[in-house]
């Protein structure tokens, strides 16, 4: 709806604008704002140019049409967030994102992100042992392998409270045998994914049966504060009103460098 009143408007003033009348005419100043507003309006200045020449055909038009409408997208991005498509929905709590970046977790291998330095627990250790690290204020769980480096477990404190284990129990028989592992292949997103689907802390990571590091919601969490750090702007040698570098300078710092722009 709103594209055919634009076109109708558009043709209609396109009719008192000519290559004879020239730019000067009142039909092209309003032609220009009219593509202008459209175009900051619904976030297409390229589209609200090559539709008001089809319609004019008028090559005089173009450079002012280009120098308006890109002047005006800019300042639509500037102080307004939302287009007028997403302008509703962001009212309603929907917030629709305008910008175009690779996610990172679907990107990152969980070779970059797991902890390959594992504490593990023997096969044939016993119950007693387990509960004495437990104790000492240790991890919440631990991978159980045996003599070749396999996991064939993983055990965790409420392994040990659900039931009155002797002492003397291994943890083999004690551990859950049923791993969520994820491969050094798969993605932060797939690990992250399997870690909230199956409500645990501890991912182990095994390649070829053998566990070869464990992947945890901190591990996750520290490459997308890597991409927070890359993408935090750096303080450049003009201070920016309300910068953190602004705030943190004296006063006559600041007035010094005032006066020197000025």
């Amino acid at each position: 709806m709103l594209q055919e009143r634009m076109a109708s408007t558009l043709q209609h003033q396109s009719n008192g604008c000519s290559p004879r009348r020239g730019l000067a005419s009142p039909g092209a100043f309003a032609l220009v704002a009219m593509a202008a507003t459209f175009g900051a309006a619904t976030r297409a200045p390229f589209a609200s140019i090559v539709f008001l020449f089809e319609l004019t055909r008028d090559y005089q038009a173009i450079l002012p049409l280009m120098l308006a409408t890109v002047i005006a997208h800019l300042l639509a991005t500037t102080l307004a967030r939302d287009s007028i498509m997403t302008e509703k929905l962001t009212r309603r709590g929907l917030h629709v994102p305008s910008e175009y970046h690779a996610d990172l977790l679907r990107t990152t291998p969980v070779r970059e992100l797991m902890t390959t330095d594992v504490e593990t627990a023997d096969a044939d250790a016993t119950i007693g042992e387990l509960a004495r690290r437990f104790q000492a204020g240790g991890h919440g769980a631990y991978p159980v392998v045996d003599g070749g480096d396999r996991c064939v477990g993983i055990i965790s404190r409420g392994d040990l409270l659900r039931n009155a284990w002797p002492d003397d129990s291994p943890a083999a028989a004690v551990s859950t045998h049923d791993v969520v592992s994820v491969t050094p292949g798969d993605t932060a997103m797939d690990a992250l994914q399997r870690i909230l689907e199956e409500q645990i802390e501890h991912l182990p990571v095994i390649d070829d049966g053998r566990l070869v590091g464990i992947c945890t919601r901190t591990d996750i969490m520290r490459a997308r504060r890597a991409q927070f750090a890359g993408e935090r702007a750096e303080p450049g040698w003009r201070p920016r009103a309300g910068s953190r570098w602004n705030r943190s300078q004296p006063q006559d710092q600041v007035t010094e460098t005032v006066t020197d722009d000025a």
